[in-house]
């Protein structure tokens, strides 16, 4: 497991899946929203794929299950935010199922 903090409001970590690691992702403080993808093509995603938005607080003491084959956008929505992600693989083995694109590779509106 990691924590991610961001101390700047709307600090941007997309885009990063797994073709076969699953993570957790739960609020300790502030507010995040996570954007979703299901990635078909890992060599050449459309860009067009469709993209699901949820938003987690910490107050609502809630923790998302992402499975292997979907990429993550997250923004958190409030300064000073932390967020405790846990991975169901070993550190080799989600370096070798890691997989990046560009922030704008899809347009999220904002």
């Amino acid at each position: 497991f990691y924590q991610i903090n961001c101390s700047k409001k709307n600090t941007l970590r997309a885009w990063q899946g797994h073709k076969w690691e699953s993570k957790y992702f739960t609020v300790i403080k502030g507010c995040f929203e996570i954007k979703l993808i299901k990635i078909i093509d890992w060599e050449q995603p459309s860009v067009d794929l469709k993209i699901d938005t949820l938003v987690l607080e910490d107050n609502k003491h809630q923790t998302l299950v992402v499975p292997g084959g979907y990429v993550t956008g997250i923004q958190n929505l409030e300064s000073n935010s932390s967020l405790l992600v846990f991975s169901d693989a070993t550190l080799e083995d989600s370096v070798n199922d890691d997989f990046r694109y560009d922030s704008n590779y899809w347009n999220t509106g904002k």
